[in-house]
Parts: C-alpha cells; structure tokens; sequence
C-alpha cells in the first residue's frame, strides 16, 4: 500500500551540515524518527527535490558555497514551479539581527534564520516547534522502511525448534514477515525470543502478534515489540534505517549528476 504524502511526513535534507550539526541535531531528529538525509554535494541537487515533494531544505550557510549563492539557490528552489511545496531553514554562525530579518521576511523562509554555537539545545528545540507546526512528521509516529531486498532474517521457537522467516517491513516499533511454514499464530499471542539477523548482528527481542495479512499465496504476519525491548536494540534499527534511506538516496542523486552530465556534452 502505498502512503500519501501527508501520511508518509515530510522528508528533511540537511545541506552541508558541519560535525556539530551532524552529531547533535541530526542525531537527534534520528533518535526521534524524522526521515533525515545529509547532502554534501549542491549538484544534481534541484533536480532530486523534483521528486520528493513537501521536502524541507536546512542549509548551512557557512559551507559549501558563499553566501549569494546560497540566496540563488534558495531562490532558485521557491521560484520551481516543480518542486512541491517546499520549506527552507538555514544555520550559520551569524547572529545578525539583519541577517535574520532577510532570510525569514525577504526570501520568506519559514523553517528559521537558526543561530548555531556550541549548545544545540535551543535549535534543536526551535527545529521541533517548526516541525510541529509544519506537521513534518504526518500521521506516522515511526520511520517504517520496507526492506524485502535488505535479506533480514527472524527466527522464532515454535514446534520446538526454530522457524525460519523473512523480514520484509521494519521500524522500531516492530515488523512483518513471511515463513517459510506457514505457523499457526494466535492473535495477540506473546512471541518470545525473537532473534533478527540485521547485517551480522543478532538483535534479539519479543513481540506481539498483531494479526496477518495475504499477499497471494503468502500470509504476511505483524508482529510489534513488547516495551520490554532493549534500548539498544531499538538504536540499532534506527542506525539502519537511517544509514539505508541515506544510501538510497546517495545512488539516486549519483544517477541523477551522471544523466546531468550526459546531457551537458551530449553532441548537437
């Protein structure tokens, strides 16, 4: 099924983001399940947002490219009839009150003139109340990733011994997936146990059966995590989540440079 954009949230794009950004705020909107990407690269750039609509763009302008290219660029992005209603912030070091006044008042930017020290305390706060209000997240409250070409396994005592199944939806607040048995599985029942094989790691766990749903000739069982789960565990899946995402988004902009640069010196 797929979801609507107000349902799937907004997706959040980080331009040029220094360490401290990258290891106290983006962090954070991880650890919180915002769908957030690191963008190193402006090229091909434009292009990309054309086919994520509603994206929010938070640019450090203190990298990457001066400071009048960057008011090109973010002119550039409102001005694109193309890109679906998108929502700008930017960070700097730069506390000027000027400064602030024509970011937000002339280029109309509505995500925050955010001033960036030390302590990220107060912009992550000023980020969230800007999400809330911009309803960044949708209706969904956890980043679920669909992960039927990532070969995670789960394993489950049953009929004393285990059973063998394929993971194909995943977020921190549980799972579906197929067996390779079909299991007779009680709704509600308590499944202790559960060992999920995640790139080398066992991450093990319990959950509820929440019910089963058919995809052809296959019942797809919904299973979420009891509270009971380790903390680190659940780290460990957003860790994934996020990093995947990313590299999916890293090969989709690859391919959208090298088309770029095909058509650029492509013979008349």
């Amino acid at each position: 099924m797929t979801e609507s954009h107000e349902t799937a949230g907004r997706q959040i794009f980080f331009l040029y983001p220094s360490a401290l950004i990258e290891n106290q705020i983006v962090k954070e909107l991880v650890h919180l399940d915002f769908e957030v990407y690191i963008v190193r690269d402006i090229e091909g750039f434009v292009t990309l947002l054309k086919k994520h609509p509603r994206p929010v763009i938070l640019i450090n302008l203190d990298e990457g490219l001066r400071e009048k290219e960057w008011q090109k660029q973010i002119q550039t992005i409102t001005g694109d009839a193309e890109i679906v209603s998108p929502e700008i912030g930017v960070f700097t070091a730069n506390g000027d009150n000027a400064a602030r006044g024509f970011y937000q008042k002339k280029l109309g930017l509505r995500c925050g003139y955010i001033t960036i020290n030390s302590d990220c305390v107060v912009p992550v706060k000023q980020l969230l109340e800007t999400f809330k209000t911009l309803d960044v997240k949708g209706g969904r409250k956890y980043l679920n990733l669909n992960v039927e070409n990532e070969h995670i396994t789960v394993n489950m005592p049953m009929y004393g011994g285990y059973i063998n199944g394929i993971v194909r939806d995943l977020s921190v607040k549980g799972f579906s997936c197929t067996f390779e048995k079909a299991p007779l599985i009680q709704k509600n029942a308590l499944l202790q146990d559960l060992q999920i094989k995640l790139q080398g790691q066992l991450l093990k766990a319990e959950g509820i059966a929440l019910g089963v749903c058919r995809e052809g000739n296959q019942r797809r069982h919904l299973i979420v995590f009891t509270q009971r789960i380790n903390p680190e565990v659940k780290t460990k899946i957003r860790l994934f989540i996020q990093q995947t995402l990313q590299e999916k988004l890293n090969a989709e902009l690859a391919l959208i440079v090298k088309e770029e640069r095909a058509r650029l010196y492509m013979p008349v």
